[in-house]
């Protein structure tokens, strides 16, 4: 009769250690992907932003544990939010915007085709190039619907 309860117990054991493997695993990756927000995504938000003063709109640049986000205004009206999100090791857009006033969310990809990216593929210089393209996105939609 033992060996049944040895078994039971033995299946609990497992599943237990391979839940707090899994919790572990999943703590680092996050520990990563802030450390990535912080070296190279709020540093590439924050060349926009200084670009975009320089170009006269205002821009805030927060970051947090799981993402990295600048928010950009003209006139006192909040444009566009482009946010960055490590979701552990991988990264997507996520953007903040409005069509004819009201708000909209959407979330995207840094690249075409396959999403087998990581935070370690994902550099400064291309956050900027989405989120420029984002903006112009935006600029380009209002433009011509002459708002």
């Amino acid at each position: 009769m033992a060996d049944w309860r040895d078994e039971l117990r033995q299946a609990i054991e497992g599943d237990q250690s391979a839940r707090k493997s899994a919790a572990e695993t999943r703590q680092a990756a996050e520990e990563r992907g802030h450390a990535w927000l912080v070296a190279v995504v709020e540093p590439a938000l924050q060349e926009v932003k200084a670009e975009l003063e320089r170009l006269g709109r205002s821009a805030e640049v927060n970051v947090g544990t799981r993402s990295a986000s600048i928010t950009i205004r003209h006139g006192g009206t909040e444009e566009l939010r482009f946010t960055v999100v490590a979701d552990g090791v991988r990264p997507y857009p996520k953007i903040r915007g409005y069509d004819r006033g009201r708000a909209y969310e959407s979330e995207g990809t840094f690249r075409s085709g396959a999403q087998d990216y990581t935070i370690d593929d994902i550099g400064k210089d291309e956050i900027i190039r989405k989120a420029v393209s984002e903006f112009r996105q935006t600029v380009e939609t209002r433009r011509l619907r002459g708002e």
